[in-house]
Formats: structure tokens, sequence, C-alpha cells
């Protein structure tokens, strides 16, 4: 049974973890409290993706306090320490090392590196292991990294803006610009919380788009600039070598998802390419989305164009969605709709938002909320 102190300090460790918001991924936030006699010897957090891992941090600050002894400590900690070497060594290494005598987690690591057997290695050895301290909190802080572990597939949130009659543009085919330009600096600003930008070869090619995203470390900030990517499903590689997209590609790589081999004209403009397995004669988007899982690739943000819109939610691969609306209407059954094709057969199959929340953005609205699909599975759309 967990008491109050164990909860008291598990917060704790919570508030640290969430300093690493915008630096640790593909990484989880993990933040990490020792505690002996009540009193806090030292504490720590993950603070970018490589660096010392949390409870090496907290470890460290207890030493700069003049803590050099740490035997009959407790170490708790939002996620269940790690027992395999990365860039990094283990952590249940180092609770070893220092004569720890307790470690507390919050939750366990889905990383099937370890899933419980931090704990168990910890045990073993003598150590008072446990998980479970405000579980609920400690899983929702990383939602995302557990989804990526879980899925094998990035966490993915779909991005739209639409009229309130939900069209993405009018029935001649213009799309700029049917938000404000709060929203769109809101969109943009968005695009840096994510590892990638997916969008379909028909939007570069009826936009031109750059997909840069606007990062956000403030000047002078010694850590790390997080990896960002520019990916394109292009099945037939129709990308022109003169595209926009092709800007900064050195900064922030284009990926070209397509099938068979590539033309060397993409090649030289600076596209790196993802072969695909192909479905129904295009991309297969759940093969795409397992690749760049394995590439490290944890959050995934899709923006531009109906059809790979409709495709992503037809495969189950959309998470969240976020709808940006204009107090505009637009008509016409020609016009382009948030989605050109059926996702549902009747509303009891429809596909809905959960957890949703509304608010405005000059004078437009942004409406987000999780995707709930149905029992049973629609068939898959079609795509670029």
């Amino acid at each position: 049974m967990h008491s109050l102190q164990d909860e008291k300090y598990m917060a704790r460790t919570l508030e640290l973890a969430a300093r690493g918001a915008k630096t640790v991924r593909p990484n989880p936030l993990v933040g990490a409290v020792l505690v002996r006699d009540g009193m806090i010897l030292g504490e720590g957090w993950h603070e970018y993706a490589g660096g010392p891992h949390a409870e090496v941090n907290a470890v460290a600050d207890a030493k700069r306090r003049g803590f050099g002894d740490l035997s009959r400590s407790r170490l708790y900690v939002t996620l269940e320490p790690c027992c395999h070497r990365g860039r990094t060594p283990p952590c249940t290494d180092l609770v070893l090392q220092e004569k720890i005598s307790a470690v507390v987690a919050g939750v366990l690591d889905p990383d099937p590196r370890v899933s419980g057997r931090g704990l168990e290695i910890l045990a073993r050895a003598g150590v008072d292991a446990t998980a479970g301290v405000l579980e609920s909190e400690c899983s929702a802080i990383n939602s995302i990294f557990f989804s990526w572990k879980k899925n094998n597939r990035p966490w993915t949130l779909l991005k739209t803006a639409v009229s309130l009659d939900g069209k993405t543009a009018t029935a001649g085919r213009e799309s700029k610009w049917i938000t404000a330009d709060e929203t769109r600096a809101d969109a943009r600003r968005r695009r840096g919380e994510f590892a990638a930008i997916l969008c379909g070869v028909g939007t570069v090619l009826a936009d031109d788009p750059l997909l840069t995203p606007e990062i956000s470390l403030s000047p002078g900030d010694s850590r790390p600039e997080l990896p960002y990517s520019r990916i394109i499903v292009d099945s037939g590689y129709r990308t022109p070598p003169s595209s926009r997209v092709f800007q900064e590609a050195e900064r922030y790589p284009v990926l070209i998802a397509g099938i068979g081999d590539a033309p060397r004209g993409l090649k030289h403009a600076g596209a790196s390419f993802i072969p695909c397995e192909e479905k129904n004669g295009k991309v297969s988007l759940p093969d795409l989305f397992r690749k760049l899982s394995a590439m490290n690739i944890d959050r995934l943000l899709v923006e531009g164009g109906p059809t790979l819109a409709a495709a992503a939610c037809g495969e189950r691969l959309v998470d969240r969605v976020r709808i940006y609306a204009a107090p505009i209407l637009l008509g016409g059954q020609s016009a382009n709709g948030m989605f050109p094709v059926p996702l549902a057969g009747s509303i009891k199959d429809a596909l809905r938002l959960r957890n949703m929340s509304v608010e405005r953005l000059g004078p437009d609205l942004l409406i987000e909320g999780d995707l709930s699909y149905p029992e049973t599975k629609e068939a898959p759309c079609s795509r670029d």
C-alpha cells in the first residue's frame, strides 16, 4: 500500500518531468527525486534526448549538495528505470552502484527491452522495488510515448482547416486562405511539437508548401534542436524537384514515400526515400507508419489533403484530430470536403471525437479531440 508521502514525492517527479516537454522526444518525460528520512537529497529530470536520464541527474544533484552516501535512500521516478544500454548506461546499474535501498516507480516502461525487467533486476538484487504510485498521472504525461511503443507506429494527429459547412476548398479548388492569420500562425507554431509532418503529393502539386516548423527554443539555449522531417506520400514520384519543400532540406529532411525506384532528379534535389509496400496501387500507409516508427518518429502531424486524411482515418492510423473552422460557408457539391470518401456506412459506425475541446482563435474555432473508431472496421480508403 502506498502512502501519502509516496504520492507527495511522486507528484514532485511529475513536475520535474514536465520540464523536458520540448526537448526529450522521442524519449519519455521522466522526473526523479531521492529521499531519505523525509529529506530530499537530490532531484533531476531527463533534459534532452541522448542526455543523462532523470535518475543520473538526481544522483548528481545529491552529490552536488554534499550527500556522497546514498545508501538507505528511496528513489522516486515517474517511469521504471531502464535496464538496457542505449546512448546511456542502464539506470538499474546506477541504483545498485549507489546502494539505493528502494525504488518507487509511477508506471512500468512499455519499451519491450524493459517492461518490468528493470524492477525485477532491482528486486533480485535486494532493492525494495515497486510501481503504481500516481500511475494514471504518470501514464498520462507519457501517453504519446506509450502509444508509439504499444502500436509500433507514430502517435498521429490529423490537422485540417475547413469552412463551417466542412469544405477545405471552393468548387474551383481555391483553398488559400480559409482561416485567419491568427489561426495559420497557431498551426505553424504547433508543427514544432512533432517529429515529422506528412502530406500527400497532391498538396505539394497544388500549394507548393514549405512545411517547415517554428522552433521555440529560447535564444542561447544550448540544447540540440529536435529532429523534424517533412514526408511526402508520393506513390509515383510526381514531386517536382523544383518544389519549395526542398528548401532547408539539410536542416529539415525531405523524405518521399513511394513505390519502386526513385528518379535521380529528386535525389539531386535533396530527397531521401522510403520504399513502401503497395496496396491497391498506392503506398501502404500501415507499412509506411511502421517504417516511420523504426526511424524514431514517435509523433506525426498529418497536414494537407482530404485524400490522405481519409486514407489515414480509414486505416485507423489517426489518434487525434485538430480542426480549424472558419466562420464562412462555401457550399457546392464539387467543392472538397474533409473526406472525399465515406468513412462509415451508418451513424453507429461513425468515427467520433472524445475528450473534445473548443476554443476561439481570432474569428475562427479550434476543435480538437481524440478519435474513437467503431468496433467494426471499414474498408480503407484510396490515397495518392
